[in-house]
């Protein structure tokens, strides 16, 4: 796992029996695997590991007796009981950020766009982008902190769209205009266009 090459959508699909060896850390003592703390339910398994900050998910096959990797969730520190999760963060987020650019809910809009897949208000704000096969969840649940800090991401399969792509700015269906380095960043008019370009980062 300490690999750069590392990338969990290598994983997503496979068979739990198969894939654990490849996705579990190693006890530093013993050599041997860590199995982490495991919860099942009638659809899905979980194993948890707090010290190595993360958690897999299995969906469970109907009728077959298999579990499937379909989605793990990377821990910021000290969230629900996880260390940090310390290897590299898909599409290069750091849990701090930067300076000029703290990791936060604005952040993650300024490099993404809005998405039609959120919430909050009665929940921790959430953004995901199903396309892109990443969540993001903060640790408060007003849509008027602008500072709203990162505290864990979800990683899945990314989906292949059933639905005409939306504008990141209005979510209005999108025209074919689109951010010359990030493709997924759709927009309706040369208005949005124009507007977004101004906060947009490319990359963190």
């Amino acid at each position: 796992m300490e690999s750069e090459d590392f990338d969990w959508n290598d994983y997503f699909g496979q068979e739990m029996n198969d894939v654990m060896p490849k996705i579990s850390p190693i006890d530093e003592e013993s050599g041997e695997l860590k199995i982490g703390n495991k919860f099942e339910y009638s659809d899905s398994i979980y194993f948890k590991f707090l010290d190595e900050g993360y958690e897999l998910c299995f969906s469970k096959v109907p009728d077959s007796g298999a579990a499937v990797l379909a989605h793990v969730t990377l821990y910021n520190s000290e969230i629900e009981t996880f260390s940090q999760y310390k290897e590299k963060l898909p599409h290069n987020i750091t849990w701090k950020g930067t300076e000029a650019i703290p990791m936060n809910n604005t952040a993650i809009i300024r490099r993404f766009g809005d998405t039609y897949v959120k919430g909050g208000g009665t929940v921790n704000v959430f953004l995901n982008y199903p396309e892109l096969g990443v969540g993001f969840t903060f640790l408060n649940r007003s849509w008027h902190d602008n500072e709203n800090p990162l505290i864990h991401i979800t990683v899945c399969r990314p989906a292949k769209l059933k639905r005409a792509p939306k504008c990141c700015i209005c979510l209005e269906e999108a025209k074919d205009l689109t951010c010359p380095n990030c493709p997924t960043v759709r927009y309706c008019s040369e208005t949005c266009k124009k507007n977004f370009e101004a906060v947009h980062i490319c990359d963190f």
